[in-house]
């Protein structure tokens, strides 16, 4: 949802706010009794899914437990008042006032990058030579 705001705000293109409503309503509905979400769902019965290590290997539970790998965040915060937030100020907006993408100008390299972009163009000159033999 966060990066259909981005793209909306970027673009002005209110098809990118029109999914926003929908997604909201559902992951508050998924919401845990702490205000978080579950990384995962189970599909048909939304029950959230954790995996928990048993051994070397992983076992999928619907429990959150000790056994949680550490490396990966099966419970997230929600923000979503914040997005939801964000969303009610833009939908509000004229898209045609938003800021325009603007085209990044042709950037000179920096000069410890010079000589890279030399050996590039030299890699390139020779690969069209190859192509064409």
């Amino acid at each position: 949802m966060r990066t259909l705001i981005v793209l909306f705000h970027e673009t002005g293109d209110p098809r990118f706010l029109s999914p926003i409503p929908a997604a909201l309503e559902y992951l508050r509905r998924s919401t845990l009794p702490d205000g978080s979400l579950a990384r995962f769902y189970e599909l048909k019965t939304n029950r959230p899914l954790y995996f928990a290590r048993s051994g070397k290997v992983y076992e999928l539970t619907y429990i959150v437990g000790q056994r949680l790998p550490a490396h990966y965040a099966f419970v997230v915060d929600s923000r979503l008042d914040a997005i939801e937030t964000e969303y009610r100020r833009l939908a509000k907006l004229d898209p045609a006032k938003l800021k325009q993408p603007q085209r990044p100008e042709k950037a000179e390299p920096a000069p410890e990058l010079a000589a890279w972009t030399s050996v590039a163009r030299a890699i390139l000159n020779l690969h069209e030579t190859i192509t064409r033999l």
